[in-house]
């Protein structure tokens, strides 16, 4: 959701920096699922708790103060896609796609479970990387594909016309 509405409102660039965030620190959750290291988080629930409510309770503070000061301005959403980001804009929607996929607890707990099925007693050694592979293709694919398909202006007006109806 946080790809698509970036792509809609601030256009393909800023989505495409948020998807890279979102999709690093998935791989960095993969990786850390099949060396076992996840599996030692989820061992001490209260530091995986804790990085996620400094980090994400940091970050939802810092989005509601962002939004805020955004409706007090009243910027114009329109024209505010259709301007490239700054190299630091860029780096924002990146560090937003971080922050967003560190926070999410079900992240470490999907991978957890995909890894965990995908390494069976007897399973090759390199079934690790074959999943690792196969997700980073899939997640660039899929996490690029909507930044791309929701930049288009004809899909802004089509979530806004289908949100005046619900």
């Amino acid at each position: 959701m946080a790809i698509m509405s970036t792509a809609m409102s601030r256009g393909r660039t800023a989505a495409f920096a948020l998807a890279a965030g979102v999709i690093t620190i998935s791989w960095t959750w993969a990786t850390l699922a099949s060396t076992g290291l996840a599996a030692l988080l989820l061992t001490y629930p209260k530091t995986l708790y804790a990085i996620q409510i400094v980090v994400g309770g940091s970050y939802l503070i810092y989005l509601a103060v962002i939004a805020l000061r955004a409706a007090l301005q009243g910027k114009d959403l329109a024209k505010l896609a259709e301007t490239q980001p700054s190299r630091a804009e860029f780096r924002m929607f990146n560090r937003r796609g971080v922050l967003i996929h560190v926070a999410n607890p079900k992240a470490v707990m999907a991978w957890v479970a995909t890894i965990s099925l995908g390494l069976q007693p007897g399973a090759p050694a390199y079934r690790p990387f074959v999943i690792l592979l196969g997700y980073a293709v899939l997640s660039v694919i899929i996490f690029s594909g909507y930044a791309i398909v929701f930049s288009f202006p004809v899909m802004s007006r089509l979530y806004a016309n289908r949100a005046t109806l619900d």
